[in-house]
């Protein structure tokens, strides 16, 4: 910003107050209507306005004045909505953008919501940044000293109002209930519910900021922002606490989910949602196995087969804990299909593998779901290979395993080939592959904790390629 035109925004404010003094001491109430009509007259596409709107606060309602409260609202909504516009550009600053993601000191601070103190950088850090990104810098801390913070959304960065300014900055002084509003924030902003379609924090601790956000609306009702922003807020809390979210939906062996569900009917009786969780806990419960005799038949039918069969598997969730999984040894040329897309094989116990193919050749598997219930202390996999030739594991959704969704291993493996699977929330890899020759394609991973996939060095007749690696 030109000195210019900051020289003419604070003459502007300096002219409208003396202009205009003598109403405000006659009329503390006509503050208000002068207030807004000021601040229509700022350009919000400046950043120092923000400043100017700030002096002006202080200077139309000091300390005490009966409008305090109402006339930062007014500052309120003025700052919210330079900072949209202010965004609009720092989004398609590629100067600022880019150092913000080149320098792993501002990725690291900024997830914490604040900036590296300018003295913290290093000179040779600064010479840097401003030799690649002239400017960059300074605005960047411009931008904060005025309110704002900044957060990453699918790897580009954006701006936000920071609840620490109005408090610490703006209302430091003033003792107004709109406070209790903005510490409640500010606390429950340092941790973010969401990010690229998929929760990030659990199910039970998403449940405790609806207890907390429920107890502000009890013992806050009249407060305007109540009704304005935290019982909104809360609406959409819940709604992703009983329906999940594109990358994280709820299923009966969602991790945690139903155990937290059931800690909030306990726990939560008073609650205004208390008969929504209750339906919600009853469908999602209802859908758990409640036999598990048809794997039993399905087990057998496997042991019984021969080269040449296709075993198309009804719909279904079946336990494979009866027989400590579904084992195909010694078989050959034998396709194991899931009827629709719709067949479950799971394990609720942590050291049980639900796949396992051993000695074999010439095996499909297709379409099938596997996972496992257990949510801590698993060690097993979805599906493990030994010693097995031309295998194929394709169109299955595999999760939910303390190990590997799929591990290969042995020293006669050839020809395994693993794709179009979608193979997420695995703790360990997705993919732990020890095989002579094979593929790795087209699947996507998500959320695997140790990397998606792992391939020694010595083995090199294998394809990789078009993976869809979301995370």
């Amino acid at each position: 910003m030109s000195n210019k035109y900051q020289f003419l925004l604070v003459l502007l404010m300096i002219l409208f107050l003396v202009n205009n003094n003598h109403a405000f001491a006659a009329n503390d109430a006509g503050s208000i209507s002068e207030y807004r009509g000021f601040l229509s007259e700022l350009d919000k596409f400046q950043v120092v306005s923000i400043d100017i709107a700030k002096e002006m606060y202080w200077s139309l309602f000091p300390v005490g004045s009966s409008n305090a409260e109402e006339g930062f609202r007014l500052f309120k909504n003025f700052h919210t909505q330079s900072i949209r516009i202010l965004d609009r550009k720092f989004y398609t600053r590629k100067d600022i953008q880019g150092m913000l993601r080149e320098h792993p000191i501002f990725q690291k601070t900024l997830e914490l919501q604040v900036l590296p103190p300018l003295e913290y950088l290093s000179e040779d850090l600064k010479e840097s940044v401003q030799t690649k990104f002239p400017g960059a810098l300074t605005n960047l801390y411009e931008y904060s000293k005025c309110g704002v913070i900044y957060y990453m959304s699918e790897g580009d960065w954006y701006m936000a109002p920071d609840y620490n300014f109005y408090l610490e900055d703006v209302l430091n002084k003033y003792n107004l209930n709109i406070k209790h509003y903005l510490h409640f924030i500010n606390t429950e902003n340092k941790t973010r519910v969401a990010h690229d379609g998929g929760l990030i924090i659990s199910w039970e601790d998403l449940r405790l900021k609806i207890m907390r956000f429920e107890k502000f609306v009890e013992k806050y009702p009249k407060l305007p922002e109540t009704k304005s922003d935290i019982i909104p807020k809360l609406d959409k809390f819940i709604d992703i606490y009983l329906f999940g979210l594109d990358n994280t939906p709820i299923k009966y062996n969602s991790k945690g989910v139903l155990q937290s569900w059931k800690n909030f009917l306990t726990e939560q009786p008073n609650s205004r949602y208390q008969s929504r969780v209750e339906i919600r806990y009853n469908e999602i419960k209802s859908l758990e196995p409640k036999v598990d005799d048809d794997f039993t038949a399905l087990a057998n039918t496997i042991h019984k087969a021969k080269p040449g069969d296709i075993i198309e598997v009804p719909p279904g969730r079946y336990n494979v804990d009866s027989k400590r999984g579904l084992v195909i040894q010694n078989k050959k040329n034998l396709t194991l299909k899931s009827q629709d897309g719709k067949v479950e094989l799971y394990s609720e116990k942590p050291d049980i593998d639900i796949i396992r193919i051993l000695g074999s050749t010439d095996i499909v598997i297709d379409g099938f779901i596997l996972f496992h219930t257990v949510e801590t202390n698993c060690a097993a996999s979805c599906i493990v290979i030994k010693n097995s030739k031309n295998i194929v594991i394709q169109k299955n959704d595999i999760h939910g395993s303390g190990a590997f969704g799929v591990g290969v291993w042995g020293q006669n493996n050839e020809n395994i080939r693993i794709v179009n699977n979608y193979i997420h929330d695995c703790t360990s890899r997705g993919i732990d592959f020890y095989s002579k020759s094979g593929e790795i394609s087209h699947n996507t991973f998500y959320n695997n904790g140790r990397g998606n996939y792992y391939l020694p060095q010595k083995y090199n007749k294998f394809i990789i390629q078009t993976n869809n690696i979301s995370k």
